[in-house]
């Protein structure tokens, strides 16, 4: 009933962990399908078509696959001057400089444990007109999260821990990447017995809860699951960026010839 007057997405609610999940605890499903019968990824075209406006062709596009995500795909048929590399991040990083015209790493950077130094690293590799994709959890936009309410410990130190939408800009921008932030909230319940089996796993941030506040949340999930039933459902939201940082960006051009001034 809640979920019905939201503003947002609303994802079939959570019954079970699938077996490959992109990011516990905050991503259990991915909420964006594959446009069916699509050659190429959506990012992945729209950085090649920015460099042929900037009458740039060919280079290197590359992925940083991860689990529980759908792969990059490039259409060989329309761009056969453009090689797609699938990677780790350290070999992604460790291409020469100016030679990636396009980079995709998802659900890489709120992890990663030096994001600042991420953000140099990217911008050496990156082409000029060359885009940095990347979609990710922004948990300082999702106080609804069923696991703040749990574990209220954990609220204090995501402020600190991840980036916000402003943070993103400003690291972006003092690389000289213009970039485009795009934020989605998605609605998803969670019944009382999959946040049970997730807590049990204690994966990513509930590793640093201290233990005395883990068994309390956990105790405290356990119990509402016996009183009120293991189908019992947790209102929660999660929130993605979706992040698009183009290097050396210059002004597109409109119809007609008058430029448009780059987003930033």
């Amino acid at each position: 009933e809640l979920s019905a007057n939201l503003p947002y997405p609303t994802l079939p609610p959570l019954t079970c962990l699938p077996a490959t999940a992109p990011e516990l605890p905050f991503i259990p499903v991915w909420p964006w399908e594959p446009a069916a019968g699509s050659r190429i990824s959506p990012a992945l075209s729209a950085a090649l078509k920015l460099r042929r406006e900037a009458e740039l062709s060919g280079g290197k596009a590359i992925a940083v696959p991860h689990p529980g995500l759908p792969s990059v795909q490039l259409d060989g048929r329309k761009w056969p001057e453009v090689t797609l590399l699938e990677a780790s991040l350290e070999t992604a990083l460790a291409q020469d400089a100016e030679t990636a015209v396009f980079l995709d790493t998802t659900l890489w950077v709120q992890a990663h444990p030096n994001r600042m130094e991420l953000v140099q690293q990217v911008a050496t590799v990156l082409a000029d007109q060359g885009t940095w994709h990347w979609v990710d959890v922004v948990p300082a936009s999702m106080p609804s999260h069923w696991l703040f309410t749990v574990f209220p410990a954990l609220w204090t130190y995501v402020q600190e821990a991840y980036w916000n939408v402003q943070q993103i800009f400003k690291q972006l921008q003092q690389a000289s990447l213009t970039a485009t932030v795009r934020e989605t909230t998605f609605y998803q319940a969670i019944s009382l017995e999959t946040a049970v089996a997730l807590v049990r796993q204690r994966p990513g941030l509930l590793q640093l809860l201290a233990d005395a506040d883990y068994q309390r949340g956990l105790a405290q999930l356990e119990a509402a699951m016996a009183s009120q039933g293991p189908g019992t459902l947790l209102g929660s939201e999660f929130t993605l960026a979706e992040v698009t940082a183009i290097k050396n960006a210059v002004p597109r051009k409109k119809r007609g010839g008058k430029q448009a001034a780059a987003v930033e």
